[in-house]
């Protein structure tokens, strides 16, 4: 053959075999989640890919493991989902994705199959934890570098108690000996999801991605290193998970791209006249229940139709995908009743297929004890779950007031066990004094820290497990009424320009340092006395404004006084109960102090004694 012609030759079959190539183009630009699991069946797993008409797209899919089984399309043709099926004897590795437009293959994607940590071990909480309640973003800030990130909508502004203000994960890796210097032995740690919002994101619970950290409170790689540093420090690690809403500005579930999957809000929300969720009531009917639910929103988010399934599938998913990431010993889902029962009741089934030892706190919002003990019995069939007590949180805002009538006070402390007949185990209630949802502890007692003490005595000598909002041990006080933001200040020392600093105790004010050292002695005297929490009770009302509890087990007997009294009060100890009768003295480890009557102990004014019979 002539040698000009094998030229041509050469190059014809070169345009023919490279043209399709040569035009070849990445059209994916995001892909979630990006890996799963060996050793962890999925059925369904969703994987959302976004990029430019893939509506229009073949998919292939071959990979030993992975089963293919459709595509589900959106409202916006960039958006498709892929759904497949994960073996349980899969191989760690890559699976290749491929995205084919115009009979030509145009992008080969990679999702990873990482090896599954099988030897991580959960540990359960139980009645002798002490947990701590942290706002990432208000606790201490040890990376300035992640304050200022691209493209995040709301920069860092500590002047703003709405603001985000640049507390992140390495503050509280940094700060894990004071942690344990304190006494706690569980952390509960606010949202991690990225909230890429306009305005009041610090919460972090209006979620614009539901696989991605919000990187102001820095990377994945923190949260496991911190994560990894609690287990290494004995600190039980508990995530928050945020299921009933979304952002407005979410990228997969805005502009009702997937079809009723939030509550599409047309009008001002009616005033609904309900003190209770509707999804209790037996006699509710369906479109009365929705109509509650779909009136509680805000302007920036939705809350989500959990009764579609995709939307019910896809948070569970992405639960499970967080839970793998971060190894939590516990999970706490917030405003449970925002959230379906029957989705709640699905999420709890399959967490407990997959992880049998970790444990749900719910976060339900009521003042009933019936409802409240309901619900969770509804969802949790073994009873090892985990309840918030918002009726004992709500006894304790005012119950030690120098407004309430003493006989009205001691009346809500004994009714605040009495009802304990409700619970399966009340001893794994949670209780609390202030939370994310309240004013803060301190202003709830007007500033009075005898009032103080005595909200701390309750809550580290009464059944359950105690839950302490950061910094209340040094005072931080916010009315909710006044703003959000307002409740929840900066922990002091956790920036570098606080001249008060309570990692170190150092400039600490006279209030603060001394209430900070009361509640430290109670939590210390709690952990080495598990009879506050696993020795019987029994309780009355001894006289107008006297609340007596009485904690006993086989060698031990511990007797709490309430004075709720502007008086000095005098308690005949022998006569409280027959059981007292015969002991001779007794010793207050909070005062070290000894008395030798037990028919004559005087008892200060707006004071909570403890007292170990001898």
């Amino acid at each position: 053959m002539n040698y000009s012609y094998k030229i041509i030759l050469f190059l014809l079959l070169f345009i023919v075999i490279k043209t399709p190539l040569l035009e070849a183009k990445n059209i994916v630009e995001r892909m979630e989640p990006e890996n799963w699991w060996s050793d962890l069946q999925y059925k369904d797993l969703m994987i959302t890919l976004k990029g430019d008409n893939l509506s229009q797209s073949f998919i292939k899919v071959n990979y030993n493991g992975v089963k293919f089984n459709n595509l589900i399309f959106t409202a916006d043709p960039n958006i498709i989902i892929l759904s497949v099926d994960i073996d349980k004897n899969i191989q760690p590795g890559k699976v290749p994705i491929e995205v084919y437009q115009n009979g030509r293959l145009q992008e080969t994607l990679y999702f990873e199959i990482n090896q599954r940590d099988n030897d991580h071990q959960f540990a359960r909480l139980n009645e002798s934890d002490i947990l701590y309640q942290i706002i990432i973003d208000r606790f201490a800030n040890g990376n300035y570098d992640n304050d200022k990130i691209k493209d995040y909508l709301e920069v860092t502004n500590n002047g703003d108690p709405s603001g985000i203000h640049g507390g992140d994960i390495q503050g509280i890796i940094n700060n894990t000996n004071y942690l344990k210097s304190i006494g706690v032995t569980a952390v509960e740690l606010s949202p991690l999801y990225e909230s890429n919002q306009i305005f009041n994101s610090y919460y972090h619970d209006e979620i614009t991605n539901h696989y991605e950290i919000d990187k102001r409170l820095g990377s994945l790689s923190d949260m496991q290193n911190l994560s990894k540093n609690f287990k290494a420090e004995h600190l039980k690690y508990i995530q928050t998970f945020t299921l009933h809403k979304v952002s407005k500005r979410n990228w997969l579930f805005k502009n009702e791209n997937i079809a009723n999957a939030t509550f599409q809000n047309k009008q001002s929300p009616q005033e609904q006249g309900y003190a209770y969720s509707l999804q209790t009531d037996p006699y509710s009917d369906q479109a009365t229940i929705n109509n509650q639910l779909q009136n509680q929103y805000s302007l920036s988010t939705e809350l989500f139709n959990q009764d579609i399934k995709l939307v019910s599938d896809y948070l569970i998913q992405n639960t499970i995908w967080w839970i793998e990431q971060t190894k939590p010993d516990a999970i706490k889902i917030e405003d449970c009743q925002l959230n379906k029962l029957d989705f709640l009741k699905n999420l709890r089934e399959k967490l407990t297929e997959l992880y049998p030892e970790l444990g749900v706190i719910y976060d339900y919002n009521t003042l009933n004890s019936d409802e409240l003990a309901y619900w969770k019995k509804q969802i949790d069939g073994n009873n090892i779950d985990y309840i918030y007590d918002y009726p004992i949180a709500k006894t304790l805002e005012n119950v030690f007031s120098e407004f309430r009538k003493p006989s009205e006070s001691t009346v809500d402390l004994h009714q605040a066990i009495a009802k304990d007949f409700n619970y399966e185990n009340p001893q794994l209630n949670v209780i609390f004094i202030d939370n994310k949802n309240t004013s803060r502890a301190f202003t709830l007692a007007e500033k009075n820290i005898k009032q103080m003490k005595m909200l701390a005595t309750y809550l580290l000598t009464t059944r359950g497990i105690p839950s302490i909002f950061y910094g209340t041990e040094y005072l931080l006080d916010g009315n909710i009424m006044r703003g959000d933001g307002i409740a929840k200040k900066n922990f002091p020392g956790g920036w570098q320009e606080d001249l008060i600093n309570g990692f170190e105790n150092k400039n600490i004010p006279y209030e603060p340092s001394e209430f900070n050292s009361y509640i430290k002695s109670l939590i210390k005297y709690r952990s080495d006395n598990p009879i506050l929490y696993t020795g019987q009770t029994q309780h009355k009302i001894y006289k107008d404004g006297i609340y007596i509890v009485l904690k006993t087990s086989a060698d031990k007997l511990i007797v709490i006084i309430y004075n709720n009294n502007t008086t000095l009060q005098k308690i005949n100890i022998l006569d409280c109960y027959k059981s007292t009768n015969i002991y001779s003295s007794a010793f207050c480890p909070t005062d070290n102090f000894e008395f030798n009557d037990l028919k004559n102990v005087l008892i200060e004014p707006k004071t909570a004694l403890i007292l170990e019979l001898k």
